[in-house]
C-alpha cells in the first residue's frame, strides 16, 4: 500500500470521466506506470472506492486529486492521508444501483441501456457504497446512482461489461433490470448519501451517550435479558434550533442499519375523532414487527403538550395515547423511540419519567474545538486552499454563537463568494468563453472572512442581541478597570477548561459604578466584543410591563437566550431602575417592581458554573441598588469608573482627535496638552461633546465646506458652551 494525501481540489467538473483519479509526482512514481490501470483509495475510517487511473498531471507531490462524487463516497476530509493499492477486479456478473431521483415516470430500459453503455465504455470499476455520477446525454445536468451491491468475481467490487446486469432499485425497494429473470436482494436503508456519525461533527458527547442509549439496546438487546433489566424505550434530544438534534437521529439509525419511522409532530394529526391515535397506533404497531426500529419524532412539543393546558380534548387524548404506547413497549424488543424538541418545558411531565423517554439528552451551543470540527465536516467537499484551510481554526474562533446549521450556512455563503468572483466575467458580457474555470473556483480564506461579515448566528437574530463596534482601542484611559475587566470576564470565557480544573465558577456577576459619563457602557461593550461573546444590552426598564407576569417573563427570556447564545454577556443599563431596593417599593401600588427583582435574583442564582453566562450592571447610584443583588454570588464584584485624571484626558482627547483637523503649528498634540489643563473635572462624555461641538462650530464659521480647519478659538468657544449652566 501507498500512501496519499487528499487534494483539497476535485477534478475538473466538466470532464464525463467518471471515477477518475489524478496521481502527484511521487505516488506516481511508486505506483510505476499506472496509467489506466485501477487503484483501491481507503480513508482512515476504512470506507473504500475504485477509480482508474488518469493521464492527467494536475496533481502534485504526494497528492492525489479525485472528483467531487468520489470524495462525497469516501467521505474524505481536505488533506486527509489515504492509502491506494493497485488492483484487477474481475468482471461484475450483476450490478445494483439505487437512483438519487424517481425514475419510474421514464422508461427503465431505454435508462438502463444508456447507463450500461456509459459504463462500458469508460470501463468503470465499481464497489459497493460508491457514488456514481451518469451525465445524461440531453440535459445539463446528470444522476447520481449509488452502487448498492455488486456480484461478481469479487466479493463487492468489479469491472461492468456487456455481460453485466445492471438493477436499478427505487425506493420501494422494486427492482428493474435489463433482464428478464428475478433477483432477491433488498436494498439496504443507508445509501452514501444518508448521514451517518462521520458527517456530524462537534456532538463527541452526545455521540457516546447514543450509542450507549440507543446502539446498545438495538444491536444488543439479549445483554439486558442476561441482567434482568428492561432496555431504555425512549431518548429525547434537546437543545436550540440547528444544534444537530435531527442530524443524529437519523445518523444513528443508518450507522445500525435500522428502520427509521419517522414522524413530523403535527403531520400525525387526523381530522376525525380519535384518527391522531390510531395512527400512532399504526406507527408503533409497524415498529414492533420490523426490530431493529427507531421511531422518530421530530418537534416532540407539537403532539406531547401539557394536557391541563390542552387547547383540545384530541390534543389531551393523543398524550395519553403516545403514554400508553411507550408503556406497552415493555414486550418488544428492539424499538427505541426517539424525540426531538427545542422546548423541553412544554412536553407533559408525564412522559419525562424513568420508563417513558428514560433519557434526555443536551445538544448546547457548539464550543470553539467543536465549531472547528463542524467546520471541517461541512467543507470537506469544496475546493478550499491551503490558506482556506489553515484559516478555519481562526474562523471558528470568531464564530461564535454559531450553531452547526449557521455554520453550513456560513461555508454556503463562503462557496457562492468564491463563485460570484470566479462568474463575474459570465455575467458581464455572457459568452462560452467566459465560462468559470475549475481553478478559478477555489475557496480562499478572504471568501470566509466575507461569509462572517454576511452570515449572522440564528439566535442573534433574536432583537435582543447586538453586535457592539467598541475595542479597547476606542476607549481612553480606565487601564485599571480595563486590566481587572479582562481577568474578571475574558479570561473564564476563553479559557473555560482552566477553570473547570480548579473547580472555579466561571459566572461573575460585575457591577460598574461612578458618575455619568466616564465610560460605563462602552467599557461592557469592549469587553463583549473582545472576549468573543454576544452582547444582550438591557435598558432597565424596558423590562417593565403593564400584564401581570409579563415582567418576569422577560427576564427569563433575556437569560434563556444569554444561555442558548453562549458565551454571552448580559449588560444591564440603570441597574438601579432594575433592582431597586424592596423596602422603597412596599408604598407603591403595585407589586410588578418586586417581582422583577426577586426573578432576576433567582436567575442570577440558577446560573449553572459552566454556562458562560456573564451578567454586568451599570449604575451611577449604588446606593440605590438592593443589597441582596450585590452579595458574592450575584453582583459580587465592585468596580468603580472614577474621572479621568489628566493623562486619562490626553488620551481620550486624542483619540477624539485622531481624525480632525486642528489647525495649530505644533499640531494635534500640543491642543491636546493645552486642552488636558483646561479640561479638569470633565468625564469622557463632556470630552467627547467637547471635541464633536468645536468641529461643528468650525464648519459653521466655514459654510459648513469640506476640510475645515479646528482652531484653539473653536475648542475655547464650546469648553465656555459646555460650562455655561
Amino acid at each position: 500500500m501507498i500512501s496519499a494525501i487528499v487534494d483539497p481540489r476535485p477534478l475538473d467538473y466538466r470532464s464525463n470521466l467518471l471515477c477518475r483519479a489524478a496521481l502527484g509526482t511521487s505516488v506516481r512514481a511508486e505506483l510505476g506506470n499506472a496509467d489506466g490501470e485501477v487503484v483501491r483509495i481507503t480513508t482512515e475510517r476504512g470506507r473504500q472506492a475504485l477509480c482508474r487511473v488518469a493521464d492527467e498531471t494536475t496533481a502534485h507531490g504526494r497528492s492525489l486529486r479525485i472528483d467531487r462524487f468520489t470524495r462525497q463516497a469516501l467521505k474524505a476530509f481536505p488533506h486527509e492521508q489515504i492509502a491506494l493499492e493497485v488492483v484487477e477486479p474481475g468482471s461484475a456478473t450483476e450490478l445494483g444501483l439505487i437512483p438519487g431521483v424517481d425514475l419510474s415516470a421514464h422508461g427503465d430500459s431505454n435508462i438502463v441501456s444508456a447507463l450500461k453503455r456509459e459504463l462500458v465504455e469508460q470501463r468503470i470499476a465499481v464497489r459497493s457504497g460508491m457514488m456514481l455520477y451518469v451525465p445524461t446525454s440531453d440535459a445539463l445536468a446528470g444522476i447520481n446512482f449509488h452502487v448498492h451491491f455488486v456480484q461478481g468475481d469479487e466479493h463487492n467490487e468489479g469491472v461492468v461489461t456487456d455481460q453485466t446486469t445492471i438493477w436499478l432499485i427505487d425506493q420501494d425497494h422494486h427492482h428493474h433490470g435489463d433482464s428478464d429473470h428475478d433477483h432477491d436482494h433488498d436494498a439496504a436503508a443507508e445509501t452514501v448519501i444518508d448521514t451517518t456519525f462521520e458527517d456530524v461533527g462537534g456532538l463527541d458527547q452526545q455521540i457516546r451517550e447514543v450509542r450507549e442509549f440507543v446502539e446498545l439496546p438495538l444491536v444488543f438487546p439479549q445483554v439486558y435479558r442476561q441482567l434482568g433489566i428492561d432496555p431504555p424505550r425512549g431518548v429525547i434530544f434537546y437543545g436550540a434550533p440547528g444544534t444537530g438534534k435531527t442530524l443524529l437521529a437519523r445518523s444513528v439509525a443508518n450507522e445500525i442499519n435500522a428502520q427509521l419511522f419517522y414522524i413530523n409532530g403535527p403531520e400525525i394529526v387526523g381530522t376525525f375523532s380519535g384518527e391522531t391515535e390510531a395512527n400512532l397506533r399504526k406507527v408503533f404497531a409497524e415498529a414492533s414487527l420490523n426490530p431493529p426500529s427507531i421511531i422518530f419524532i421530530d418537534e416532540l412539543d407539537a403532539i406531547a403538550p401539557f394536557r391541563r393546558m390542552a387547547s383540545t380534548q384530541s390534543d389531551a387524548r393523543s398524550v395519553t395515547q403516545l403514554l400508553a404506547l411507550l408503556d406497552g413497549l415493555t414486550r418488544v424488543e428492539g424499538v427505541i423511540v426517539i424525540g426531538t424538541t427545542n422546548r423541553i418545558d412544554t412536553i407533559d411531565p408525564a412522559l419525562r419519567r424513568a420508563g417513558r423517554f428514560d433519557r434526555e439528552v443536551y445538544f448546547p451551543t457548539p464550543s470553539t474545538a467543536a465549531r472547528e470540527q463542524i467546520l471541517r465536516v461541512k467543507t470537506r467537499e469544496m475546493p478550499l486552499s491551503d490558506d482556506a484551510i489553515d484559516s478555519l481554526p481562526d474562523v471558528a474562533r470568531r464564530a461564535y454563537g454559531y450553531v452547526g446549521a449557521d455554520l453550513m450556512e456560513l461555508g454556503r455563503e463562503a462557496g457562492l463568494n468564491a463563485l460570484r468572483r470566479a462568474a463575474s466575467r459570465f455575467v458581464e458580457a455572457p459568452s462560452v468563453a467566459s465560462y468559470p474555470e475549475p481553478d478559478e473556483l477555489v475557496v480562499t480564506s478572504g471568501d470566509f472572512q466575507h461569509a462572517l461579515e454576511q452570515v449572522r448566528p440564528s439566535a442573534m437574530r433574536e432583537s435582543l442581541l447586538a453586535y457592539p463596534e467598541m475595542t479597547w482601542d476606542d476607549i481612553g484611559g480606565l487601564h485599571r478597570v480595563k486590566q481587572r475587566l479582562r481577568e474578571l470576564v475574558e479570561t473564564p470565557l476563553q479559557h473555560p477548561e482552566l477553570f473547570a480544573e480548579a473547580g472555579l465558577s466561571a459566572n461573575v456577576g460585575v457591577v460598574l459604578h461612578g458618575p455619568p459619563g466616564t465610560g460605563k457602557t462602552m467599557l461592557a461593550q469592549a469587553i463583549a466584543r473582545e472576549s468573543g461573546a454576544n452582547f444582550i444590552p438591557i435598558q432597565g426598564p424596558e423590562l417593565f410591563s403593564q400584564w401581570l407576569g409579563e415582567s418576569e417573563e422577560s427576564v427569563r427570556h433575556v437569560f434563556g437566550v444569554a444561555r442558548r447564545a453562549a458565551p454571552s454577556v448580559i449588560f444591564i443599563d440603570q441597574l438601579d431602575a432594575v433592582l431597586p431596593m424592596r423596602s422603597d417599593l412596599e408604598h407603591e401600588g403595585t407589586r410588578a417592581p418586586q417581582r422583577v427583582v426577586n426573578q432576576v435574583l433567582a436567575e442570577l442564582d440558577g446560573m449553572e458554573d459552566r454556562e458562560q453566562v456573564i451578567v454586568i450592571g451599570a449604575t451611577n447610584r449604588l446606593s440605590q441598588v438592593d443589597p441582596a443583588a450585590l452579595r458574592p454570588g450575584r453582583f459580587g464584584v465592585h468596580l468603580r469608573v472614577d474621572p479621568p485624571d489628566a493623562q486619562d484626558r490626553a488620551e481620550i482627547l486624542a483619540r477624539h482627535l485622531a481624525k480632525a483637523d486642528v489647525d495649530h503649528p505644533r499640531g494635534v498634540a500640543a491642543v491636546v496638552d493645552e486642552l488636558v489643563a483646561r479640561t479638569d473635572g470633565l468625564v469622557g462624555a463632556d470630552l467627547a461633546f467637547l471635541c464633536q461641538n468645536a468641529t461643528l462650530l468650525a464648519l459653521q464659521e466655514a459654510g459648513f465646506q469640506r476640510n475645515t480647519p479646528v482652531k484653539l478659538t473653536h475648542f475655547a468657544q464650546a469648553l465656555e458652551e459646555l460650562r455655561s449652566p
